[in-house]
């Protein structure tokens, strides 16, 4: 099982979230519904840290593209923790 915390919410506009565990879909929507907890669209960055995760489920990855994209900030993520293919997903 993944969790998802807010490491920080800075005055300067960074956002830093970091996930723990595997990478489901579940945990993909528990991450969505983190950044909709707090003001993300006034955020000037959200910075994704996989350093946590143990192990990337296919479809969670896409789960979690997807809801990240329904969002509409992926001009503003930033991904730490994962592989040059992986974070292919998220540029």
């Amino acid at each position: 099982m993944g969790n998802v915390e807010l490491i920080s919410n800075r005055p300067d506009g960074i956002v830093h979230l970091k996930m723990h565990g595997d990478l489901t879909g579940a945990l993909a929507c528990r991450t969505r519904s983190k950044l909709q907890e707090i003001n993300i669209y006034k955020s000037k960055k959200i910075l994704l840290d996989f350093n946590g995760i143990n192990y990337i489920n296919p479809i969670g990855l896409m789960v979690l593209v997807q809801k990240l994209s329904d969002l509409r900030i992926k001009n503003k993520i930033e991904v730490v923790g994962l592989g040059h293919s992986y974070e292919a997903f998220f540029t």
